[in-house]
């Protein structure tokens, strides 16, 4: 419900915009895209599963590390 009410909102904004706004809305997106898809992609390699099998193991070092 409340993402509907976003998604509505951005397309009103997007349609009310001129433009400049339009632009902007664009550059925004595609620096997101890169942010998350290609950084995580490229820098971020999964690291969890190549070093341990288990679940709990891998549990046990994200909790270690999130205190630490």
């Amino acid at each position: 419900m409340i993402l509907t009410k976003i998604i509505s909102f951005i397309r009103n904004e997007i349609s009310k915009s001129g433009k400049i706004g339009k632009n902007l809305i664009v550059i925004v997106i595609i620096k997101f895209f890169i942010i998350f898809i290609l950084l995580k992609h490229f820098f971020f390699k999964d690291y969890l599963d190549k070093n341990f099998k288990e679940t709990n193991e891998k549990i046990n070092y994200v909790i270690n590390n999130i205190i630490q």
